[in-house]
């Protein structure tokens, strides 16, 4: 049969010496000497006092315990009894320190099990034995414990920070690249990179320092994968400093590494690939910071946190410290109040986290399973969850039956208890209240749009300003407009003149008149034929020219028979065709000169005639007197005339702009509109009817049931939490909607708003009245509706 912890008996007769293979360090624990111990098996520690070291220093060979109590009192100076020494042997024993068989042969049983009783939360698949590795390497990165490196190091971080900071949108709108296939390619190979560095940190510093690093691997942590360095040498350093830096030094590389490609990143051109490969790592070391710091996940947070206390195995001691004060077990120790305190609230927000922790990834896991598998998913997450919470359950449980048994001391108060809060909460009734989010939105509000083209001249409201329908809210100008309307109205003057002669009748003045202008143009007429005179003159000039001509060429040709027969010379011949041609060009500006007054004459005595002709139209008229037709044309024309200027008159008065209803000017800077054109149909400002507001709040598909109409809701405004308003639910949506990956379904509540208080766009948190419910309905409302829709569809 095989030993186990119970089967150790204490040592009394026998000799006992500690194992020859575990490591100490001494060290000072918050200003006090204290040794470690490692046991390099269990990769447990130990941390003992200065007189408990000073007995273990005696027990490095074989000695009974009279013999160690005699040497202890004479070493120490005070009187040491056997007993104590044999408990102290006991406790040796139980922690597996002494050299005996009993130990011997627990170690073997704890090394062969060790796998069967591993934790799937913390689940260790692989490692490697890394110490050739970091041999080979700490020569040859000495540089990176230098003032110099670090110098550059937090510049790098700083840098990170403000271009992170400085660039977030566009690394916002960039990080979705990485769901490409191109994108999820470079991945791995990258995050698995940035890890081996992480890593690799933690294992470098601790060998600098003076321990050994003999594993590294791959692990999983609450089922999500992450790479591990066993550093656990640091807490045989006797500096604190060394054990903090060893543990911060992964994170502390990392976020080197991170702000080196926040610069790399921030100057390459975006789709070239030092740039995906640099904006992975921003986003990776990011997240995956926020993870390895939180101390309540055994990362380098924790253990940093646990060096900070001076607290070995610190989850393993706060979950202790927790159960034991719950069960009324705790007993005053070693322990100072400070590191007590420091377990218990570690302990509680542990808790708090894994259990949080735990109820996310295995609910997600549940709705998974049944809605993929139904009941063949259900029936393997029990399996599952069964198996792998084990360690984890049978934990709390044992706390839970501590607690239990304290509390079956007073039984039947407690009985009394719990009898008096199941009778209340069967007969005590609630009101339930739904909450929602709620925002307020204008029951009417309305753009006001330009009714014609125009331009911007006067502004007469501004954003926030009251206004009543109908009042002008800015005035427009339309150049075009009004100058068609000033020269119509010229138009519709001049036709009324002429309306009132025709309706007058000719006078005689008129006709005399009228004769008078049909003598002038007589006269002008005959003056533009007159000019025929000098054409003719211009004719004779040009007979006399072509006659000069014709003896010009008549000589050139008898010079050029002359040359031919060698009796005159060239000089003689040049001179009289000379003359030929100048003459030819007198004659053809002479004949232009011709054709130009005959044109001119021409044009002027058609366009007399033309007029005259219409003179003696209007004498005729005149001497006929105005006939009915005639006048009535003239007041159509001016009729015509009149209702374009009221359409033009009308067109311009719409270059006022007015509110068509009672509100509030929402426009921001309004002012800047003026001297700008507007089209017809373009909007100029939005008026807000703020007299009546509706409250739009979001309700769970979830608590729908339970919301009527005419249900009282009271609202709490963010912007003013003192306030309480109260309505009454008007309306519920026939669609549901989805808001955050969530359906809702939207409900509404008009409110009097006389005061104005509730503007739009203002948001809080409403409560639905809903109606008095019993206690234990309320307490249990939501389980048993869980339960409902989850698990009863899963049955045969």
């Amino acid at each position: 049969m095989s030993a186990t912890l119970n089967d150790l008996t204490p040592p009394a007769a026998l000799q006992a010496r500690m194992r020859p293979d575990l490591e100490r360090s001494e060290q000072r624990h918050q200003g006090v000497a204290v040794l470690v111990v490692k046991d390099p098996v269990t990769r447990r520690y130990f941390r003992f006092t200065q007189a408990q070291a000073a007995i273990i220093e005696l027990m490095d060979e074989p000695i009974d315990a009279e013999s160690l109590a005699a040497a202890a009192s004479e070493r120490l100076g005070r009187t040491v009894a056997p007993a104590s020494v044999e408990a102290f042997f006991k406790s040796l024993e139980q922690k597996l320190l002494l050299d005996t068989p009993q130990v011997h042969e627990l170690l073997e049983v704890m090394r062969g099990q060790k796998r069967k009783d591993r934790n799937f939360l913390y689940w260790q698949l692989a490692s490697i034995d890394p110490e050739r590795a970091f041999a080979w390497l700490i020569p040859r990165t000495r540089w990176a414990f230098r003032p110099a490196f670090h110098v550059l190091g937090v510049t790098a971080i700083l840098c990170g920070f403000a271009i992170l900071f400085s660039n977030w949108d566009r690394l916002a709108a960039a990080a979705p690249k990485l769901l490409s296939v191109y994108g999820l390619a470079l991945v791995f190979p990258v995050v698995f990179s940035v890890i081996t560095i992480h890593e690799f940190s933690h294992g470098l510093t601790c060998c600098h320092f003076g321990g050994k690093v003999h594993e590294i691997g791959f692990m999983l942590i609450y089922f999500q994968p992450a790479f591990y360095c066993d550093v656990s040498d640091s807490w045989l350093f006797p500096s604190r400093r060394n054990r903090m830096w060893v543990t911060f030094a992964g994170g502390y590389a990392q976020f080197i590494v991170w702000g080196l490609c926040a610069i790399v990143w921030r100057i390459t051109d975006p789709d070239t690939l030092i740039n995906h490969v640099t904006m992975i790592v921003l986003v990776y070391s990011g997240v995956q910071s926020l993870v390895n710091f939180n101390p309540l996940i055994k990362l380098d947070g924790y253990y940093m946190l646990s060096d900070y206390l001076e607290i070995p195995n610190l989850r393993a001691k706060a979950a202790k410290a927790v159960w034991s004060r719950v069960a009324g077990t705790a007993r005053a120790g070693s322990e100072s109040r400070r590191e007590i305190r420091a377990q218990l609230i570690y302990g509680v927000l542990a808790i708090i986290f894994s259990t949080s922790l735990l109820l996310y990834v295995y609910s997600s896991l549940l709705t998974w399973a049944t809605t993929r598998y139904r009941l063949a998913g259900l029936i393997g997450f029990t399996m599952f969850s069964a198996y792998t919470l084990r360690k984890t359950a049978s934990e709390s449980i044992s706390g839970i039956r501590a607690f239990a048994t304290r509390a079956s001391l007073k039984k039947w108060r407690n009985l009394l208890i719990a009898a008096g809060i199941v009778l209340i909460s069967l007969v005590g009734r609630m009101e339930l209240k739904v909450p929602a989010q709620f925002r307020i939105i204008a029951q009417n509000e309305l753009g006001v749009n330009a009714e014609t083209d125009g331009i911007v001249f006067e502004i007469l409201v501004k954003e926030g300003d009251p206004v009543k329908a109908g009042d002008p809210l800015a005035r427009m100008r339309d150049f075009e407009k009004q100058q068609k309307v000033t020269d119509i109205v010229g138009q519709i003057d001049a036709g009324k003149r002429q309306l009132e002669l025709l309706v007058e009748g000719p006078r005689k003045e008129d006709i005399e008149g009228k004769k008078r202008q049909i003598e002038t143009k007589n006269v002008e007429l005959a003056n533009a034929r007159h000019n025929t005179e000098e054409r003719d003159r211009q004719e004779q000039i040009l007979a006399g020219k072509r006659l000069e001509l014709e003896k010009e060429v008549a000589e050139a040709n008898r010079q050029r028979q002359l040359w031919n027969n060698g009796l005159t010379s060239r000089e003689s011949l040049e001179r009289a065709e000379n003359a030929a041609r100048v003459r030819n060009r007198d004659i053809a500006a002479t004949e232009a000169s011709i054709r130009s007054i005959q044109e001119k004459a021409d044009s002027e005595a058609a366009l007399i005639e033309k007029q005259l002709g219409e003179l003696q139209n209007d004498l005729k008229t005149l001497e006929k007197g105005s006939r009915p037709q005639e006048i009535q044309r003239q007041q159509a024309e001016i009729r015509r005339l009149e209702e374009l200027r009221d359409l033009l008159d009308q067109e311009l008065a719409k270059t006022e702009i007015r509110s068509p209803i009672d509100g509030v000017v929402s426009t921001p800077l309004i002012a800047q509109k003026l001297n700008r054109r507007l089209e017809a149909g373009d909007e100029f400002c939005r008026i807000v009817d703020t007299r009546r507001v509706t409250a739009e709040m979001s309700v769970s598909e979830k608590e729908l049931a339970d919301v009527k109409l005419g249900n009282t809701v009271w609202m709490k405004l963010r912007g003013y939490p003192d306030d309480d308003i109260q309505g009454h639910v008007d309306f519920i949506a026939p669609v549901a909607q989805t808001v955050d990956n969530q359906k809702m379904v939207v409900v509404r509540s008009e409110i009097t708003n006389e005061n104005h208080l509730l503007k739009p766009e203002m948001t809080g948190v409403a409560k639905i009245y809903c109606g008095e419910r019993r206690i234990a309905e309320l307490a249990t409302r939501r389980l048993w509706k869980w339960v409902y829709i989850n698990l009863w569809d899963l049955l045969p």
